[in-house]
């Protein structure tokens, strides 16, 4: 049962934790690495607020880093490369949650 507890909270392989979001571009980006026994993969969403209704769209990358702290680095580097590759197109397709 603990172990479930840990996935769930972080403290297992695959739990995320999620960290204060930062915005850009009219979005934010909410870093949320996930533990993947021993390293931290770059994880996160970004979302957008658009005629008063809230998009998102999460991210998960193959970097992995041994510290939590260069993971939610990253993830913002990584979500802000998102929106500027992507622009409006990102969010054009209406569909309210999905994988960025």
């Amino acid at each position: 049962m603990a172990g479930f507890f840990k996935k769930l909270f972080g403290g297992g392989e695959g739990g995320s934790v999620a960290h204060e979001a930062e915005p850009y571009e009219g979005c934010m980006i909410a870093p949320a690495p996930q533990n993947a026994g021993g390293s931290w993969r770059v994880a996160g969403t970004i979302t957008k607020e658009l005629d008063g209704e809230t998009y998102e769209r999460s991210f998960v990358r193959a970097d992995t880093f041994t510290g939590q702290d260069e993971a939610v680095k990253f993830t913002l580097v990584k979500g802000r490369q998102i929106i500027d590759q992507n622009g409006k197109s990102l969010f054009s397709d209406g569909v309210k949650s999905r994988p960025a």
